[in-house]
This record gives structure tokens, C-alpha cells and sequence, in this order.
């Protein structure tokens, strides 16, 4: 059908209302609003709760330390920084504790080893002094006994400087080349009288002739004559003590075993601390060291970049390494020395 040319079709649409959809639409932003800070705050709430509980358990472990608990521990709880922080504050506590304790035992031998001889020294003075001793013998016995005990206490006393200038590096090395054979082969010689007086026997093994190594001769024959020293103290009667002498790579390694009565499991951590001496209830009055010679043996080693190890077990003997670097001018030593190097490797050392 055709429509008439003068007709217009009009469609209509009525329009939005652009109030309602605006007020729809915010009230959906408001609501997301105010769940995404309610989620952020609690979010934040636990976020910082789990800092602050890490936090506050060290400033409890610090506060603690303060008050002189060096054996509190904190949880380590997770793998994030903090928990590492708290792995590290554990560590440090144990060891300012054990640092703690050093020093405890160390001021409380020194005092004991200050005392015993200040002790004779004061009572066989006030004895001279009261008339008690009357007659030359025991004038004479009196002044050798407090010489004696003079003497040690002054032994002790230099002994803890010389410690304490080689801890804190005030002691200036000589180093020079060195071989180490007949540096080490001279001071057995020299400790074999010390050895037959306690029944213990030394055998030699130097197998390291011509190694160099950059040494203070007279510091290094203190390291090992300390170390020797503590073998035949420690090595019974009818015992040996073997010191050998072996090249490693990149230096020369000496050991000192003795067939002594060996060191606990528990001791020999502390084996190297000044003063530590295993069997506690032998004091130096009594033939025993005063508890310092490895340390400054251990010292000595230090200075000159080398290393002591000591390896034990009760009932089988005790085995001292040390480790010095060699020098680089090793191997530049003459056949006369390699000769002479050679004709000391004796067994056993008489």
C-alpha cells in the first residue's frame, strides 16, 4: 500500500533520569568505599601486628640482656626478614653470653691464681716479721719459698700482657724466611730433658725439608714450645709425644700428638680460652700450667695467618695441627739445606 507523501512517523523515547542513575551510582561507589577501608584496616590492623609482636618479643629480649639474662631466646616464627633479624639476635645473645662467661672465669682464675701465691708470700713474711722464725734454715727456706712464689706471680703478670698485646695487634712481628724443619727439630732437642723427666718419649718426623715460611722465629718457637709443653704435661709416664712436620697445599702443616688422657667432648670448645684448663682440680701450684699457653700459642699462629686445630677424644690422646702459609719464596733453598733438613728426620728423637 502506498502512504500518502505528506504523512511523517515521529518516534519518541522518553529521557533518563540522569538524577537517579547518578545517585545509583554513587551509592555503589560509597558502599566500595567503605569496604575497600574496612579492608584496608584490617589489612593494616594485622599487617601491623605481626611486625610489632616481632618487634616488642626483641625489645623483651633486649631488655633481658640488659638486666644481665643472656639466656633468654626469642621464637624464630616464619622465613620473612624478621624472623632472620630474630635468628641473628639469638646468635648474638649466645655470644654475649658466652663472652660473658669467659670474662667471668677468666677474672675469677686470675684472682685464684694471684691469691695463691700472695697467699704464701703474706704468711711466710708475717712469720719473719713475728719472730716465729728464729734460726737461719728457716729464714733461708722462708725468703726461697716467697722468691719462689714472686717469681710465679711475675711469670703470670707477663704472661697476660703478652696475651693482651697479641690479641689487640700492639706485638710487631719480624718476619722473615724461614725453614720451618730445623726451627722445630732445635726446640725438640731442647725439650727432650723436660720429656725424660716425666717418663714421656718424643719422636721427630719432619718430612716437610726446604719449606719456607714467613716466620718470627722466636715468636714461633713460643707457639710450639707452648704446645709441645701442654703434650708432655699432659702425656703420663711411659707416654709419647710425635711431632710431625708435612707439606699441604699452599703451606706446611705441623701436628703434635700426644697418647694422654685426652680432652672431653664438653672441653673442647673452650680448650683455647685463657686460663681453661680441663681438669679443674689441679691448679698450677701443682705442676700444671696456668692455663695460658694455648691461647698465646693459638695468638702466635693468628699473626702469622696460619690456624690451630685441636682434635680429641677421652682415653685416645689429644692431636694439635698447625697450619702456616708458605712462603713465596719456597723452594728457593739450597741442596746443602735439603741435606741438612734431611739428616734431622730422626725417630725416635734422643
Amino acid at each position: 500500500r502506498q502512504l500518502a507523501p505528506n504523512v511523517i512517523f515521529v518516534l519518541e523515547q522518553p529521557e533518563p533520569n540522569l538524577r537517579g542513575l547518578l545517585g545509583d551510582l554513587m551509592g555503589f561507589v560509597l558502599t566500595a568505599v567503605v569496604v575497600a577501608l574496612a579492608v584496608a584496616l584490617v589489612v593494616a590492623f594485622l599487617l601491623a601486628r605481626s611486625i610489632s609482636r616481632p618487634v616488642a618479643r626483641l625489645a623483651e629480649g633486649a631488655s633481658a640482656m640488659a638486666r644481665g639474662d643472656y639466656a633468654a631466646r626469642i621464637p624464630v616464627k616464619g622465613q620473612d626478614e624478621l624472623a632472620t633479624l630474630t635468628q641473628k639476635f639469638n646468635e648474638m645473645a649466645s655470644e654475649v653470653g658466652r663472652a660473658h662467661q669467659m670474662e667471668r672465669d677468666f677474672i675469677g682464675n686470675v684472682s685464684h691464681d694471684l691469691k695463691t701465691p700472695l697467699t704464701s708470700i703474706q704468711g711466710f713474711s708475717q712469720a719473719m716479721l713475728d719472730g716465729a722464725i728464729s734460726d737461719q734454715a728457716g729464714y733461708k727456706q722462708a725468703a726461697t719459698i716467697i722468691n719462689t712464689e714472686a717469681q710465679r706471680m711475675d711469670r703470670l703478670v707477663s704472661e697476660l700482657l703478652n696475651l693482651t698485646r697479641l690479641q689487640s695487634g700492639l706485638v710487631a712481628l719480624e718476619l722473615r724466611p724461614v725453614e720451618i724443619a730445623p726451627v722445630l727439630h732445635q726446640l725438640l732437642l731442647a725439650m727432650q730433658p723436660q720429656a725424660a723427666a716425666g717418663g714421656v718419649q718424643m719422636i721427630a718426623r719432619l718430612d716437610a725439608e726446604g719449606t719456607i715460611v714467613l716466620a718470627d722465629v722466636d715468636r714461633l718457637k713460643q707457639a710450639f714450645g707452648n704446645l709441645v709443653d701442654n703434650a708432655i704435661k699432659h702425656t703420663p709416664h711411659g707416654g709419647t709425644v710425635t711431632a710431625s712436620l708435612e707439606r699441604v697445599p699452599n703451606g706446611v702443616q705441623a701436628r703434635i700428638d700426644d697418647t694422654g688422657q685426652g680432652i672431653p667432648p664438653e672441653d673442647l670448645p673452650r680448650i683455647m680460652e685463657r686460663f681453661y684448663q680441663v681438669d679443674k682440680s689441679r691448679s698450677s701450684a701443682e705442676g700444671r700450667s696456668i692455663g695460658l699457653g694455648l691461647a698465646i700459642a693459638q695468638e702466635i699462629v693468628r699473626a702469622h695467618h696460619g690456624q690451630v686445630t685441636i682434635e680429641s677424644a677421652p682415653g685416645q690422646g689429644t692431636t694439635v695441627r698447625v697450619t702456616l702459609p708458605a712462603s713465596p719464596t719456597n723452594g728457593a733453598s739450597s741442596a746443602k739445606q735439603r741435606r741438612g733438613s734431611k739428616a734431622r728426620q730422626t725417630e725416635p728423637l734422643v
